[in-house]
């Protein structure tokens, strides 16, 4: 085999997406990418143990000067081309390596035989197709994906983005049992025809694929192709496939967690309020246990406290604009709870108006109200053409 690229920009562009997931594991060949060339043009594989990518690159974009196949380890390949910015390079394979030269450089990259490089499995069952935006189907990922776990939850259902299409909307869903957030999405009809309103679709995306694939997916077209199926995600953009394993396991349901009975709800100014958020995580940042405590009066103003019981080591106040009047009960002045101050940072970060309300509400536990006060937290704006919340549970 042996072709040449007239801009080595251009060949890195093509090969990183297959040598992002060439990862080391517990198959060796995932360290490597595949490369054919024919006639046709060029195609690149690169797989690992829950998902793989697939390239196909135009013969008018290449030139292929000799047929042939290869299997080249993915680092060092897709590092050495990166260094030769926009020139002409060459990828020749010798007997028992691949020649990666510009001009007087060369480079020796290890290869393996093709032979033994698997074949990434392909989904059987029906799938159903859906054409969305690229940058909205990345904007939905990245406005949930820090309600993920952080670390694997035993609960193999948290540990990715649930992805729920009806109703004309595609709904982005993350929760790691403490925050939840939900993001809704429009689908453009004239892209879809062919999807019916009863069409239902709900699958589970492992966070792997969500943080080191489709979050940094970059194509040349502005549109992607869904495939799903039962098992299945295959995404379509330009000349680039990508192929992933789904979570299977059930997700919950969020109307078992959302409050049923409204407290009230505050406006706050994202600036000055995530301001005060990252005083109290500067000063909480030694502190064993990250409890914020919130005293809410009806006029508006927020007293924070931060710490437990006598070791208070911040205390702060914020005045709010008044949404809803605060809903005061057991003939207190105000209403009291407390959160992780770092769960709150992270929700209110994820929301990009100036402005941001904050609803409080009785927490519900499998369908059943508690004594304890959670947070719903959405942007405000009559402009959006979408809907965002995120919620917060309380700490004791």
């Amino acid at each position: 085999m042996k072709v040449r690229c007239s801009d080595a920009s251009k060949l890195a562009y093509w090969l990183s997406h297959a040598a992002s997931i060439a990862k080391k594991s517990t198959n060796p060949a995932t360290e490597f990418i595949a490369i054919g060339a024919n006639n046709s043009g060029m195609a690149v594989i690169g797989l690992n143990d829950i998902s793989s990518y697939y390239r196909s690159v135009a013969a008018d974009l290449i030139e292929v000067m000799t047929d042939g196949s290869v299997a080249v380890k993915a680092a060092k390949l897709i590092g050495a081309v990166k260094t030769y910015g926009k020139q002409a390079v060459t990828l020749e394979k010798k007997d028992n390596h691949l020649l990666l030269s510009s001009g007087r450089s060369r480079i020796r990259c290890d290869v393996m035989d093709t032979d033994d490089f698997p074949i990434p499995d392909q989904p059987t069952e029906k799938t159903i197709q859906l054409t969305v935006n690229l940058n909205s189907f990345k904007y939905g990922l990245v406005k949930v994906r820090g309600c993920m776990p952080q670390t694997d939850d035993v609960r193999t259902a948290l540990n990715g983005i649930h992805l729920k299409i009806e109703r004309g909307l595609m709904s982005f869903i993350a929760t790691d049992g403490h925050k939840i957030s939900c993001i809704k999405l429009p689908i453009d009809p004239e892209l879809n025809p062919h999807l019916k309103a009863e069409t239902q679709i709900a699958i589970t995306i492992p966070k792997k694929i969500v943080n080191e694939s489709l979050c940094n997916l970059q194509s040349e077209s502005e549109e992607i192709v869904l495939s799903i199926c039962d098992t299945s995600l295959a995404v379509t953009t330009g000349s680039l496939r990508l192929t992933a394993k789904l979570i299977d396991d059930n997700y919950p349901e969020l109307s078992g967690v959302m409050p049923k009975t409204s407290l009230g709800s505050l406006i706050v100014h994202k600036k000055s309020f995530g301001q005060l958020l990252d005083r109290v995580s500067v000063s909480m940042s030694d502190v064993r246990v990250p409890r914020l405590g919130l005293d809410i009066n009806p006029s508006g103003l927020i007293t924070f406290e931060g710490g437990v019981g006598t070791d208070i080591v911040v205390t702060d106040e914020y005045t709010a604009a008044v949404a809803q009047p605060i809903v005061i009960e057991n003939l207190a002045d105000k209403l009291q709870t407390a959160f992780n101050y770092g769960y709150l940072k992270t929700v209110v970060s994820m929301i990009d108006t100036d402005q941001v309300l904050l609803s409080f509400g009785k927490t519900v536990v499998n369908n059943k109200e508690i004594n304890q006060i959670s947070v719903v937290v959405s942007p405000v704006s009559d402009g959006l053409n979408y809907y965002q919340f995120s919620l917060v549970i309380p700490m004791r």
